[in-house]
């Protein structure tokens, strides 16, 4: 039911802006061309592994696995929300990049090396949840 809503603002996103690159529009276009049939066995041995078959939760883990890591990644870099709920004792890392503008001007070493001290941990989990990400979004989309 949610497909074709979420498949239309992915096929917009991909066709005005370049997100993800060609290697992610080829994982969702190959992962789609994909029969599911081909993954049963993969999945049933790693369900296996976990001694997760015959279950509830083998069957909920992966959505709840994908669900828990979107949320992280929209929420990464929330800086609207955290202005307002926030308060001086619970500033996020985007709020507390904010406040490195004085009345100087914008203290451009301090921004950079904070910057890239925030975006290290993304970069550093990214690769270990990729694949698993695009495999777990595919596998649910049109069912």
């Amino acid at each position: 039911m949610l497909s074709l809503p979420l498949a239309t603002l992915m096929a917009y996103a991909f066709a005005r802006f370049d997100t993800g690159g060609k290697l992610l529009r080829l994982s969702v276009l190959g992962s789609q061309m994909l029969p599911p049939i081909v993954l049963v066995l993969p999945m049933f041995s790693i369900f296996l592994y976990f001694d997760m078959t015959n279950s509830y939760l083998g069957l909920i883990r992966p959505a709840l696995v994908a669900s828990f890591l979107l949320s992280i990644i929209l929420s990464w870099n929330e800086f609207i929300f955290s202005l307002i709920i926030s308060g001086r004792d619970t500033n996020t890392l985007p709020i507390g990049l904010s406040t490195l503008q004085t009345h100087k001007g914008v203290e451009i070493a301090l921004v950079s090396a904070a910057t890239m001290i925030s975006i290290l941990p993304a970069f550093l989990i990214l690769p270990f949840i990729k694949t698993h990400l695009i495999r777990s979004l595919s596998l649910g989309a049109l069912k």
